[in-house]
């Protein structure tokens, strides 16, 4: 019964906590989806009926393919796609770049991971935790926080580098059925734009929600262990049955903060943690 009633007061207490709909739903996932727009155009133009495709110029739409099987088509097409995808989705940038939050995703993450901060100190405090004086700027500079945004850029990249590889994975696949079926062009590239809307937009937003949470929650994990938490719970927000079980098994230890949430938890995930005192 005291669970029950823990669990309740947590849900009404997190119903706001991280602050960071507003920057998933408005900035970061709007961010990358139009560029999958963007594609979806260029495929568009290229496969349908406007140019009826199948020779090729990075990210810009094709007037005709040259090929002599259905196999140099579908390779021709792929590499076109891969630089359309290299020059808009994933942009040409090096890794240490990417790790700096040089990538266009840097901005979003570092805003969520401020955010967790400001949470964990406001929660700290609520514990009668004194949070020290050190400013949320001043505490992001330090060493410890500076290497772990550094992980969560990458991390977000190499995600979403993993989204523009099924798309390729999927529109090759499905390029090759419309030629091997003799589909006509405005069938193609209806189902090839399909694909950037099931794979690209939908996943995208999920890893908006995601790579949000996790920033948020990674920098309130890495907050408790240095102000000396030993443990944390979770604040569930509206919780589902996979959230609800996590936070009833509770408290954990610090040292496994930073993978409770969304490391335990689902894609989307809202919830966030706690200290225990």
């Amino acid at each position: 019964m005291a669970h029950t009633h823990q669990r309740h007061t947590l849900t009404a207490e997190a119903q706001d906590l991280t602050r960071t709909t507003t920057l998933h739903k408005r900035e970061f996932a709007p961010a990358m989806t139009k560029r999958f727009r963007r594609l979806k155009g260029l495929l568009r133009t290229t496969v349908g009926y406007e140019n009826d495709a199948l020779e090729l110029a990075a990210a810009q739409p094709r007037d005709h393919f040259t090929f002599d099987t259905r196999a140099d088509a579908v390779d021709a097409f792929t590499e076109w796609l891969q630089e359309a995808l290299d020059e808009d989705v994933l942009e040409q940038i090096t890794p240490s770049r990417i790790a700096q939050g040089g990538h266009y995703t840097g901005p979003y993450l570092r805003t969520a991971y401020l955010r967790g901060l400001r949470g964990a100190e406001r929660r700290l405090e609520e514990a009668g935790i004194h949070a020290g004086e050190a400013s949320v700027g001043a505490t992001f500079r330090m060493p410890v926080h500076q290497r772990t945004v550094q992980e969560i850029y990458t991390r977000a990249y190499d995600n979403l580098a993993g989204i523009t590889d099924a798309i390729q994975e999927t529109v090759r696949d499905d390029l090759a059925t419309a030629l091997t079926e003799g589909w006509n062009p405005r069938k193609a590239a209806a189902r090839l734009t399909q694909d950037i809307d099931d794979i690209g937009i939908t996943r995208a937003r999920t890893l908006s929600r995601t790579e949000i949470s996790n920033a948020y929650n990674t920098a309130s994990a890495r907050r408790y262990d240095g102000a000396g938490v030993d443990e944390v719970r979770i604040l569930t927000s509206d919780p589902c049955p996979v959230c609800e079980a996590l936070a009833t098994n509770g408290p954990y230890p610090v040292s496994e903060a930073d993978g409770l949430i969304p490391g335990r938890t689902h894609p989307n995930c809202v919830c966030c943690i706690a200290p225990v005192v």
